[in-house]
C-alpha cells in the first residue's frame, strides 16, 4: 500500500455468554516505534448475545517496510482472544522511458 494512504478493516468481538461482559484490547510486545496500526477503540461492554465491531486502519509513514501489530483482547471472567494486523508499505515509484532527454539546446557559432 502506498505511503499515507488509510485501509481499514473490521473485526467482531462477540459475546456469546447469557450475562453483559466488559472488554479491554491491548498491544503485545509494542516498543511504540511504528505507529502504522490504529483502533476505532480499546475497551468497551457488550450485552448478552451481542458483538461490537471494531475498526483497524493502516496508515503507514515509511516505504519499504513491513508492519506488524498484535493484540490481546481480555474479558471479564479471563477469557483471552490474541489477534494480529501485518502491512507493506510502498513509495512511489517514478521511473523514465529513457536514459536521458534532449531539449534541443545547440550552440550557435557565429
Amino acid at each position: 500500500m502506498l505511503v499515507d494512504k488509510v485501509a481499514s478493516k473490521e473485526i467482531t468481538i462477540q459475546n456469546s455468554s447469557l450475562v453483559p461482559t466488559s472488554f479491554q484490547i491491548e498491544s503485545v510486545s509494542d516498543d511504540g516505534k511504528d505507529p502504522s496500526f490504529s483502533l476505532s477503540q480499546t475497551k468497551g461492554a457488550i450485552a448478552p448475545g451481542q458483538s461490537s465491531k471494531i475498526t483497524v486502519k493502516y496508515t503507514p509513514r515509511i516505504p519499504n517496510v513491513t508492519s506488524c501489530q498484535y493484540w490481546k483482547v481480555t474479558a471479564n471472567g479471563g477469557n483471552e482472544l490474541r489477534f494480529s494486523a501485518k502491512g507493506v508499505a510502498e513509495g512511489y515509484k517514478v521511473e523514465l522511458s529513457v536514459s536521458s532527454v534532449h531539449f534541443g539546446e545547440v550552440q550557435i557559432e557565429t
